[in-house]
């Protein structure tokens, strides 16, 4: 147990070490354009100070000559950083725009490795958060500081060289003044990047109760309850703001030091200058070189302000980085495996099935059944007796179930995932359809023939409503512009041309009318050749007829099995109760 808990910590560093790292492979070139043209700023920013004490060294000795020269020099200086300016509006763009949209194109491709069963959960606003709240701090408090960074830094190394160069003594106690801060700076990064990420996962809490309320509208104001709608907002709102607040407070606290030391560094420095300029004649300080000083403290205490907050940015930013690998190593897809072939020759049987999403709470326990390659089946039985959970399981949403699942003899955890998404397709209960036309939601974005389209829209029932609209018609979000039951045509209308060897529908017809219902469960009994389970509540003995066999489920159990004419002869049968309470 304890190596397996090695290895999944490794892989998580490795994982944040690859996430982290798709924002800047690729983009070298970029990169080092970007920061060659911010060394140069810096080299203008020095070169500037020094020209500044040549011009008053100038008026100092009377020399118009030197004040020319040190003027042709001011000009050059200034065209170069007119150039590096407009071609960082060029660069600079350029490289936040792939570094971001990389970056999330790693996380997503991640997040699409994920199991099937990782979101039945919920979660999916924590994810949300991640590519869009995240990679927005990452990006607007590390990746526009970095070539900062790369400036500030020559600013600072070169200024205290300088520095160094007019007197060793000012060098050194601008260095002095310049790592207390820095130290601090860096030793407070650790706070600051715990600070970021209760702000992360207080932003996914948040986005997830917004989620909710937003979307059960109607159902708030039917029920009259706006105070407690209210009440749950305000609590998730109150906690985002509230560790909001405490990164503001940590950050402008790192911040607060940054600028005493400028001041206290700036001071200084011209202080001991101009005391080395009066009490050591020999030290061959001026009036200029006092100015220049000055001056050069401006880019040593710039860098004192700014280097603590980018360095802690950066270690804040690492860490929604590695919050983000975690996630992903949760219930990540397996790979490899035993390929099921596109249509089962023998079947699916389950051997004492257990299944529960809580420890010691099971949906389904010692479950058997068998559905035949080829036939059509439907599972009945009350609420919460299992019905949804197996299909879920046929889908491999759960893989810790206990007992055995077969698929033509190939045991369920032995199978290709791969295999089994194509084998076995899913029209679930609850309907979801993108915001895209009619077309793409039935495809799936995918190129498909027009006459396999055609063909399961019409077996979906959805014929006369395409007639009408025509196949572009805007499904709007979540396929809002269309009636429960049209949504659900849509599904199965999406499964059928799947051509999956093995349908399941779980209670895929129960949006529809009764008219539509009968036409959707007959025209799934119709398809030959495609082995079809349905989960159904209508007990209706026409319909239920269609089917080669009625698997009825209790308390998750399989308590009986047979056809409905079989079934509904077992005097004092559950089926039978169950029939009659619905006639």
């Amino acid at each position: 147990m304890e190596a397996q808990g090695t290895t999944a910590s490794q892989g998580e560093k490795d994982l944040a070490r690859g996430l982290w790292a798709s924002m800047f492979r690729g983009k070298w070139l970029l990169f080092s354009t970007n920061a060659a043209l911010h060394l140069a700023q810096a080299v203008l920013t020095l070169a500037f100070a020094y020209v500044l004490k040549q011009a008053f060294d100038a008026v100092a000795a009377r020399s118009l000559v030197l004040l020319v020269r040190t003027g042709k020099v001011v000009s050059l200086l200034l065209a170069a950083e007119l150039a590096i300016e407009l071609a960082l509006r060029v660069t600079l763009p350029a490289f936040l725009r792939r570094a971001t949209s990389d970056y999330r194109r790693a996380v997503f491709d991640r997040l699409l490795r994920k199991d099937i069963g990782s979101f039945d959960g919920g979660g999916s606003s924590r994810y949300e958060s991640v590519l869009t709240n995240d990679v927005n701090t990452i990006e607007v408090t590390y990746l526009e500081k970095i070539f900062t960074m790369v400036t500030e830094v020559v600013s600072l190394v070169g200024s205290v060289a300088m520095l160094l160069a007019q007197s060793v003594p000012l060098g050194v106690v601008a260095i002095t003044s310049a790592l207390v801060p820095l130290v601090i700076g860096l030793a407070s990064g650790r706070r600051l990047a715990q600070r970021q990420r209760m702000v992360s996962d207080a932003t996914g809490h948040f986005m997830s109760t917004a989620h909710d309320l937003v979307r059960g509208f109607p159902l708030i104001k039917s029920f009259r309850a706006e105070y407690a709608a209210y009440s749950r907002f305000e609590a998730a709102n109150a906690a985002l703001e509230a560790d909001k607040r405490l990164r503001r407070r940590t950050e402008l606290g790192i911040r607060a030091l940054a600028v005493t030391a400028q001041g206290v560094s700036q001071l200084s420095v011209m202080f001991f200058g101009a005391w080395l300029a009066l009490a050591l004649p020999g030290s061959r300080m001026t009036v200029g070189g006092i100015l220049m000083a000055t001056q050069l403290m401006n880019s040593v205490a710039q860098p004192i302000q700014d280097l603590p907050s980018i360095f802690a940015a950066r270690r804040a930013s690492r860490g929604l980085v590695e919050k983000l690998a975690g996630m992903l190593s949760e219930n990540r897809e397996r790979t490899g495996g035993v390929a099921l072939p596109a249509k089962l020759e023998r079947g699916i049987a389950l051997s004492n099935v257990s299944f529960g999403y809580e420890k010691d709470r099971p949906v389904l326990s010692g479950l058997n059944a068998e559905f035949a390659a080829g036939g059509c089946y439907a599972v009945v039985g009350a609420s919460g007796s299992g019905k949804s959970t197996l299909l879920s399981l046929l889908m491999g949403a759960h893989p810790q179930y206990g007992g055995q699942i077969d698929l033509d003899g190939c045991e369920l955890h032995d199978a290709s995932l791969e295999s089994l998404y194509a084998t076995v397709s899913l029209v679930r209960q609850d309907t979801f359809l993108f915001d895209a036309t009619l077309r793409e939601n039935v495809t799936m974005f995918a190129d498909v023939d027009d006459a396999k389209l055609d063909s399961a829209v019409r077996r979906a029932g959805l014929g006369e409503f395409v007639a009408t609209h025509g196949m572009d018609y805007p499904c709007g979000e979540g396929g809002s512009n269309l009636s429960g039951g049209e949504r659900q045509h849509v599904c199965i209308a999406r499964s059928l041309l799947h051509g999956s060897g093995v349908l399941l529908l779980d209670e895929a017809t129960s949006a529809l009318d009764q008219r539509t219902a009968d036409q959707i469960t007959r025209s799934v009994a119709a398809l030959a050749g495609t082995t079809r389970i349905m989960v159904t509540h209508r007990l209706d003995a026409g319909l239920l007829r269609l089917f080669d066999g009625i698997v009825v489920l209790r308390d998750g159990r399989v308590c009986e099995q047979g056809t409905f004419d079989e079934l509904v002869s077992i005097p004092g049968g559950y089926f039978h109760a169950l029939y009659t309470v619905s006639a």
